[in-house]
């Protein structure tokens, strides 16, 4: 799948989405939960393998590049394990994911054929895999609200549950849009190593 004519400039991420088959069932009541309590925009479950966003690059070539990598790719399980909150915008408050060496695999396949094409610089931070339940710019108090609002009542549904991944999708990601409203799929391709 993949749309446009290949020409855009854009910021572009790579995420790992859990099909509809496998999606935890109380993974999109949590986060529509915590969305109308904190007035926070809605978003696909997802995690993200590369955020793509420090300079426009062309669809096209974000797409080639994402290929490539999942041509190198085989299928991997993510695990959610615990909630927890960050200090961003877009790490508020997630589901912390097992960074397990095929987890952490992938994000090293991607970093690298990225950085070959000069799509992104090298890495910045050391890679902590998440599935974001919450976008919002909230209080420290907020955010424990939160948190312990998805322990008390998802964590037992969420905690230890997998998800299958079998493509990874990129995504223009936009980062001054907080609202999200041009933020959407643009290609996905599977996993074939």
């Amino acid at each position: 799948m993949q749309t446009g004519t290949g020409d855009e400039l854009g910021w572009y991420s790579v995420w790992a989405q859990p099909s509809a088959a496998e999606e935890p069932p109380s993974l999109r009541p949590a986060m529509a939960h915590l969305r109308s309590l904190f007035d926070g925009p809605a978003f696909e479950p997802h995690v993200t393998v590369l955020g793509v966003g420090n300079r426009k690059v062309s669809l096209r070539q974000a797409s080639l590049s994402l290929q490539s990598a999942c041509r190198a790719l085989a299928p991997y399980t993510c695990c959610l394990t615990r909630p927890s909150s960050g200090n961003t915008f877009y790490q508020c408050v997630y589901m912390l994911v097992d960074p397990s060496d095929k987890v952490v695999h992938a994000n090293k396949v991607v970093q690298s054929i990225f950085e070959a094409e000069q799509l992104v610089d090298g890495p910045k931070s050391d890679y902590m895999p998440h599935l974001s339940l919450l976008y919002a710019n909230l209080t420290e108090e907020h955010k424990k609200t939160a948190k312990v609002l998805v322990e008390e009542k998802y964590g037992s549904q969420l905690c230890n549950t997998e998800f299958h991944v079998s493509s990874l999708c990129l995504y223009s990601t936009d980062t001054s849009d907080k609202e999200l409203v041009s933020w959407k799929k643009v290609a996905e391709f599977p996993l074939e190593g």
